[in-house]
């Protein structure tokens, strides 16, 4: 048989970051990328996180050096709007 090729979008993934950060939640990048099986995957999740900083939907945090990044909504966007 054949196997579907994957269509993953940044859009895709920019609603999944949103979903992730809601109310307040944060998420970390490894946790984003725990189902990614591909480096496709990998690139368009990256790509999403950057847009979404870019457009100051979403702000990151990384304690130190190679550790992990937590994602978080920035104040005012994400919530029960």
């Amino acid at each position: 048989g054949t196997v579907a090729p994957l269509r993953i979008s940044i859009a895709d993934q920019m609603d999944l970051i949103e979903r992730k950060t809601r109310h307040g939640r944060s998420v970390s990048f490894r946790r984003l990328l725990e189902r990614a099986t591909t480096r496709v995957e990998v690139i368009v999740t990256l790509l999403a996180l950057l847009e979404m900083v870019k457009q100051l939907r979403v702000r990151m945090r990384q304690d130190s050096r190679f550790g992990d990044i937590q994602i978080m909504a920035k104040d005012g966007v994400g919530g029960d709007q």
